[in-house]
């Protein structure tokens, strides 16, 4: 608005105030040990959406509110999610875990995905995959029965699935700065045991805002991201 004239022009040299949820949320642990050697293991190229797409899941700590029924109360609560990351256009799909059953895995998040892939036109043909619930016979033969070919990454070989990984870094990390600003403005009304919801928004603003032309996105400059 500053450069167009539509503001004073000064202000576009104004640098804004830093968000101290946004700084709090992103930061990480120094790593305990020295740099890994590099991996010669490549990503698989997809040339279309649904040609291959890596999953991985994430459990919290602390337990996540699950929504009130019409008229009932529930105890249940989330303990996680499953995170399902197309390869070519990157889109993040999140569903809540109440349990990281193989039941719940395949019944509710892998159809729920798929559900949501064929609602847009995308069938789903292969996952790649960290071993833990996916090595699990039924996920495998769910996989076969919809003749959809299955990877595993390696026995501690985390960085075959980088692209699981950093999604699921980069939602916590956007999740945790929306609670933090969003408690620092309305402490009696937030709580960090909404986190599936904020997790959920992430998702959804990695999905839906645009891309500059320099690769940066809008969220980058949001406090809501």
């Amino acid at each position: 608005m500053a450069k167009n004239g539509e503001v004073p022009k000064r202000l576009a040299k104004v640098h804004p105030p830093k968000c101290v949820g946004c700084l709090f949320g992103a930061m990480t642990k120094l790593p305990w040990h020295g740099k890994e050697s590099k991996s010669s293991h490549k990503v698989f190229v997809a040339t279309k959406p649904g040609e291959c797409v890596s999953v991985d899941q994430m459990a919290s700590p602390q337990v996540g509110f699950y929504a009130k029924i019409t008229g009932k109360l529930t105890t249940r609560c989330y303990t996680g999610a499953t995170i399902f990351v197309d390869h070519y256009s990157r889109l993040r799909f999140v569903h809540l875990m109440q349990d990281f059953s193989s039941d719940e895995t395949i019944k509710k998040a892998k159809r729920a995905f798929e559900q949501f892939a064929a609602d847009h036109g995308v069938k789903i043909l292969h996952y790649h995959c960290d071993n833990g619930r996916f090595k699990d016979n039924a996920f495998k033969q769910a996989c076969e029965d919809a003749r959809q070919r299955l990877t595993l990454c390696g026995v501690n070989a985390h960085f075959q699935n980088g692209i699981a990984e950093r999604a699921i870094r980069d939602l916590a990390a956007s999740a945790r700065k929306q609670l933090l600003h969003a408690q620092a403005r309305w402490p009696a009304a937030v709580h960090l045991a909404l986190w599936p919801y904020a997790l959920r928004n992430a998702a959804l603003l990695f999905n839906t805002l645009p891309v500059l032309e320099g690769g940066a996105s809008f969220q980058l400059n949001c406090c809501w991201c």
